[in-house]
């Protein structure tokens, strides 16, 4: 199942508005620039010089958030998102990213929660409501996802992480048609997503198509994953194989 999306608030010079050192705003931008490199320590050490000298400074925050939720450390992370809010509480982003850190931690009513605000500040945010629906998936509570990943492709049409969403809950519901007709959509875009592969695979493998089924799963299995729910998509893949062979 796809992780929920990621979002990151591009920060311009604006933000510097009322800083009386060009230090500060040096700090600033490599935090960004370590941000960029992968480089999260350091960034977070650039934050820290930016918000001694403005501890209000919610472009700072929300960053050295992100870049806290990047290293992992998503109680932290929760903790400057939730006081950037106070400085910005419009920042979809934030709300976006910090429901991604309580999904982290197992925390689903709020980042239910998080989506939901969003939303109300932007309606159209279609990661809001990716993410959301994800979280409905967890909880099983099929209809409320199908709802928020219909209204997410009705505003992109391509955006193949709600396809591939909707189709895990047409193969939870056994609809397994529908979920193969999401799954190929979504691997049309982007014929490397291992998730669509995978459950594609085992919607073929439910209706009986047993050879389709092993196509995807082998396809699967050759892609090299880049995160940890793309690697476990592929050792169940070659479990699945393993059991059919």
């Amino acid at each position: 199942m796809k992780k929920i999306i990621f979002v990151l608030l591009i920060v311009c010079a604006v933000c510097f508005t009322g800083f009386a050192q060009s230090s500060v705003e040096m700090a600033f931008l490599r935090g960004i620039e370590f941000i960029n490199s992968g480089n999260y320590s350091r960034a977070i050490a650039e934050f820290n010089t930016v918000l001694e000298k403005d501890p209000n400074n919610a472009a700072a925050l929300y960053l050295r958030g992100f870049s806290y939720h990047l290293n992992s450390n998503y109680d932290r992370a929760i903790i400057d998102y939730t006081e950037s809010l106070r400085f910005d509480s419009n920042n979809a982003d934030a709300l976006i990213n910090r429901g991604v850190a309580y999904f982290e931690i197992n925390d689903l009513d709020r980042a239910i929660a998080d989506y939901t605000a969003a939303l109300r500040i932007q309606p159209n945010n279609v990661n809001a409501l990716n993410n959301r629906a994800f979280m409905y998936i967890k909880r099983g509570d099929f209809d409320r996802a199908l709802s928020d990943l219909n209204a997410a492709l009705r505003i992109q049409p391509d955006y193949y992480y709600a396809l591939s969403n909707r189709g895990i809950v047409y193969y939870e519901r056994g609809d397994f048609d529908q979920a193969i007709a999401d799954f190929t959509a979504a691997l049309r875009i982007n014929p490397e997503f291992i998730e669509s592969l995978y459950y594609r695979g085992n919607s073929y493998y439910e209706k009986g198509s047993i050879d389709l089924a092993v196509r995807d799963w082998e396809t699967a299995v050759k892609i090299e994953p880049n995160s940890t729910e793309q690697q476990r998509y592929v050792k169940e893949a070659r479990q699945r194989l393993d059991s059919v062979n």
